[in-house]
């Protein structure tokens, strides 16, 4: 299990699989995995969306492989500092929390 808190964005990968992209009429769907450098672990996959127009723009671009790589890299930065940053709560304490709810105080 990672430790959100002792981790930093450099220590994770983000890999996608171009035939996997899903186009809809006004969006495109890119799976992506979230790989820590040191252990393999898969640490979340994520689903990158972006509009349809721009996607179908960028194809027409020189270079538009990179420039896609580069905007999922971004998506992925964002979304690993957002779990560095989110107050995550134990196990024992959700279990403790969903106790008291069946339970409550009289």
């Amino acid at each position: 299990m990672i430790d959100w808190k002792q981790v930093r964005p450099e220590d994770f990968n983000c890999s996608f699989e171009g035939e996997e992209i899903v186009e809809t009429a006004t969006h495109i769907q890119i799976p992506v995995k979230i790989i820590h450098r040191d252990s393999g672990e898969t640490a979340f996959s994520k689903m990158v969306s972006i509009r349809a127009d721009f996607y179908r723009e960028l194809k027409e671009q020189t270079g538009h492989f990179q420039a896609l790589v580069k905007i999922v890299n971004r998506r992925c930065r964002e979304a690993i500092l957002q779990r560095m940053h989110s107050k995550q709560m134990d196990v024992s304490d959700k279990l403790e929390m969903i106790y008291m709810e069946e339970n409550p105080i009289q």
